[in-house]
């Protein structure tokens, strides 16, 4: 499905209707993902459904706010002792996901 969005960005400027069908493509495949991802929380917990989803959403979305605040704060800084400053940082990410899953 991401195949067709990267593809439409090979498509010669003067091809427009290519560049359409493409994004078309990858647009209307995603909803099948999509479907299948949603109705996954009604075959868990029908009653808690939308609880769920709100939770994995959430969960889904901290990882859009959290990357680029870190990233700018790594580029800011220039942190370049890779030594020092990252494996602390990994382990942390390694014990929260363990404590997560």
């Amino acid at each position: 499905m991401i195949v067709f969005p990267i593809a439409t960005g090979y498509v010669k400027s003067t091809d427009h209707t290519t560049a359409i069908i493409m994004m078309t493509l990858g647009i209307g495949l995603n909803g099948f993902a999509e479907s299948g991802f949603l109705i996954n929380h009604l075959d868990i917990a029908p009653a808690f459904a939308s609880v769920l989803l709100g939770v994995t959403n959430t969960a889904g979305t901290m990882s859009g706010i959290i990357s680029p605040t870190l990233t700018g704060f790594i580029v800011q800084h220039h942190v370049r002792d890779h030594e020092v400053s990252f494996p602390p940082f990994f382990a942390f990410l390694l014990l929260l996901s363990l404590l997560l899953y």
